[in-house]
């Protein structure tokens, strides 16, 4: 079971260092397989760790590695991000908009943000998502196949769609 969590989290780092791979659809399997406390405190060691490998990749080697890690779309994504965020908007956006965990974290890298800033903001934000994403999915789980299938359904593309407008809100504000 021990092999079982370090795979898991090693996978959850590597998704969040290589922009294409997601790792959500392993959630519920952690979910199932160790139990909420569990799942929990993996996905959330998991992914901090990946968005501080992120943050520091991108505060060492700069713009050249973020563009090969993330491609051409994302690198056009973080120019506009950069070009406007402060550590508040990184704040909402971390609390609102935590499905581009990825690209935010390199692109914080390219800006001046203090690393303790950034960690902290991080930390309790992932903190707080990963508890009430995981959550979420237990409750909708127990509800039977097709209520979970929709509910979950439904939440992801609230999530997505909310992320996107408080996204492009800030950056319409900014520019």
């Amino acid at each position: 079971m021990v092999t079982g969590k370090v795979v898991y989290v090693l996978f959850l780092i590597l998704s969040t260092i290589v922009a294409p791979i997601t790792s959500l659809p392993l959630w519920p399997v952690a979910l199932f397989t160790y139990g909420y406390r569990t799942a929990v405190l993996l996905t959330f060691f998991g992914n901090v760790s990946g968005a501080m490998v992120n943050f520091l990749l991108a505060r060492k080697f700069g713009r050249p590695l973020v563009e090969k890690l993330v491609g051409g779309k994302g690198i056009k994504e973080i120019d506009k991000f950069t070009d406007v965020v402060g550590w508040k908007a990184f704040l909402w956006l971390r609390i609102l908009g935590n499905i581009s965990f990825d690209v935010i974290s390199y692109a914080m890298g390219l800006t001046n943000i203090r690393i303790l800033v950034y960690f902290l903001i991080t930390f309790a934000t992932s903190l707080l998502w990963t508890g009430l994403v995981f959550l979420f999915l237990k409750t909708a789980f127990s509800l039977g196949k097709l209520p979970s299938i929709l509910l979950i359904s439904l939440g992801y593309l609230l999530s997505l769609y909310g992320g996107i407008r408080v996204w492009r809100r800030h950056i319409d504000h900014k520019l």
